[in-house]
């Protein structure tokens, strides 16, 4: 199968846009990353899937000054590591809105929006490095070998690791 182009991902056609929002909603039952909606899955010719999500928020606090904003800007997409499904290779691009801040005074024009799954500049979903930091922790396992399940990088779990001991030690 050929790759999809992503501009043709975030544009469904008018004709098609009616018949697939149930299956969009099942999907996003069966994906279950809380917060966020299944924009499309398309298959790439390795067998894995790409998944496209964007975010149920309609606006964002400005991280400088707080204000609400509803007016986007652009929407930039992200590619993410999240838990694997099964067998089958798992890409996961994330669709952000990027905001722009509606106070004048603000010294931050635009803003990108966060959420409790996908923090700022964070190339790991929440729920992975819940899992990543459960499965170094509670096992006695190398981190080379994590690191390997979960198709990530070893520094990447080392980095958790010790995010985690610093969290339990309260330093």
């Amino acid at each position: 199968m050929r790759p999809v182009a992503l501009d043709m991902l975030l544009v469904p056609n008018a004709v098609s846009r009616r018949e697939p929002r149930a299956m969009i909603d099942r999907t996003t039952l069966l994906f279950a990353l809380p917060g966020f909606r299944v924009l499309n899955v398309t298959q790439e010719p390795d067998g894995g899937r790409l998944v496209l999500v964007e975010s149920l928020a309609k606006e964002g606090g400005c991280p400088s000054c707080g204000v609400m904003s509803s007016r986007v800007k652009d929407r930039p997409t992200c590619r993410l590591k999240d838990l694997p499904h099964g067998s089958v290779p798992l890409r996961l691009w994330v669709s952000k809105r990027r905001f722009v801040c509606s106070e004048k005074l603000c010294a931050r024009r635009t803003f990108t929006e966060v959420s409790d799954q996908v923090p700022a500049r964070s190339r790991l979903t929440t729920r992975l490095r819940t899992k990543v930091g459960a499965a170094v922790t509670t096992t006695n396992r190398a981190m080379s070998e994590v690191a390997g399940e979960y198709g990530v990088a070893w520094w990447t779990v080392h980095r958790i690791l010790v995010a985690k001991a610093v969290q339990v030690l309260g330093q």
